[in-house]
């Protein structure tokens, strides 16, 4: 939609950019685009200096994520934790969990009223050695998974 004129002289001043840049068109605009992305990343990113002293999380961070060590001190880490929530707190919360919540208080004092209320002894039986005992099993064991 340009005239004519105007094309002519568009290309004559490509062709002459061509020229003295010696290179064509589309590869001018390209290392451009290039030279302008970095002269804007180079306003806008401060790089450290190396001879700056590095901050102990910087030191942290370069111990624990170096290739030797990373896989050796996640290892040594999930041991940790695995022994802390199965042998040490996770096994007495658990231990108390199902032995004195639900295999004293709650199934004792559950008995109990069931055997006030003179209810069957298989009807006691089932409430409270299978569902408040089965139930117990399983929650006794949601203190070792919050702890993981």
């Amino acid at each position: 939609n340009l005239d004519a004129n105007l094309m002519a002289h568009i290309d004559a001043h490509i062709a002459d950019c061509e020229k003295s840049m010696e290179d064509d068109a589309q590869s001018i605009i390209i290392n451009q685009r290039y030279d302008y992305i970095s002269q804007v990343v180079s306003l806008a990113v401060n790089k450290k200096n190396k001879g700056r002293k590095m901050s102990a999380s910087d030191r942290i961070d370069r111990i624990v994520t170096s290739r030797a060590l990373a896989l050796p001190i996640f290892a040594a880490v999930m041991t940790l934790v695995y022994y802390i929530s199965i042998t040490t707190v996770g096994s007495l919360v658990t231990d108390w969990t199902k032995d004195t919540l639900f295999g004293e208080l709650i199934s004792g004092n559950l008995r109990t009223w069931l055997g006030a209320m003179n209810v069957e002894p298989w009807l006691i039986g089932l409430v409270v050695d299978g569902i408040v005992a089965g139930v117990g099993s399983v929650i006794s064991f949601v203190p070792q998974m919050l702890i993981l």
